[in-house]
């Protein structure tokens, strides 16, 4: 149902407003006080898209869209440009961490897995269920960390003022009290349209809903919404080795005569197999 459906998107518009209205009463959201800091409108949309078509990316806008309208005042996350957008945004405001679900995809395999399954959660993370980089997520966070760490001694020991640069523009500054350490963000809050600003007498361009990153309060060394990492893909191919000769069988084990251990209470299996096997018979004697 997860398309461009007008009765799905009328009663699910309905559900996400009371969703976000009652967060709204309750003072939840960041520039409430509360805890919430960032929300999200579609979640793992990936895994199902290629089945609707030219549905799919009008779907997409809408609930994007959507999510804009309901003026919850924190940042909706989307794509590695918005993600980015929202992880400079929370350390330029003392941010202190970031925990990502998921950064990597919880995926299981061999004895880890279910039983005649590979158990498949979330493979759209900047690691694949692989353990390769999924870009251009991995390497856009990468480069925001790479900024952030020049940033680290004015963020540890300075002290931020807020300047207004525009009706949508703003400057965040860092700065040490009697040091040279300086650091700001340039943060562009309007969703739709690129500005210029003057900041400490430089014209510098803001795209739309995007921050940038100055280390020394002088050179913008990153910008959210300027991705430069190279986009990838993977091809899976059949594995002829794999799947030559592949057939089911069945064959029944002989219940063992002597018992290696005794013991009063059950044990646990991993220990008591040495990780050996998946499989212990533990016969009870009354």
């Amino acid at each position: 149902m997860a398309l461009d459906n007008e009765p799905f998107k009328k009663h699910m518009k309905r559900f996400v407003t009371l969703i976000v209205d009652k967060l709204k009463q309750e003072k939840l959201f960041a520039p409430q006080g509360g805890p919430i800091i960032l929300a999200q409108i579609e979640n793992e949309y990936n895994t199902i898209q290629r089945a609707f078509r030219e549905k799919r990316d009008s779907y997409v806008q809408w609930a994007g869209k959507l999510a804009l309208s309901l003026n919850a005042n924190v940042s909706w996350i989307m794509s590695a440009e918005d993600l980015a957008y929202s992880v400079a945004r929370f350390f330029s405001k003392n941010g202190s961490m970031v925990n990502y679900y998921m950064y990597y995809g919880g995926t299981n395999f061999g004895r880890t897995s279910a039983s005649f399954t590979t158990t498949r959660y979330y493979d759209e993370g900047p690691l694949d269920e692989l353990g390769l980089q999924r870009e251009p997520k991995w390497g856009h966070l990468k480069d925001v960390y790479r900024a952030l760490s020049l940033c680290k001694r004015a963020l540890f020991w300075g002290v931020p003022t807020t300047l207004k640069l525009g009706p949508d523009q703003q400057a965040i500054v860092w700065q040490q009290a009697g040091a040279s350490a300086c650091t700001a963000f340039l943060a562009n809050n309007n969703n739709r349209l690129a500005q210029h600003v003057n900041f400490r007498g430089q014209d510098i361009h803001l795209p739309a809903r995007s921050i940038s990153v100055l280390p020394d309060c002088k050179i913008v060394v990153f910008n959210t919404q300027l991705v430069t990492t190279q986009h990838n893909s993977r091809n899976f191919v059949r594995s002829e080795l794999e799947n030559k000769n592949f057939n089911w069988e069945m064959y029944r084990e002989v219940p063992p005569v002597r018992l290696g251990f005794k013991f009063d209470v059950p044990r646990e299996l991993f220990h008591l197999t040495k990780d050996t096997t998946d499989y212990a018979l533990i016969p009870l004697l009354v």
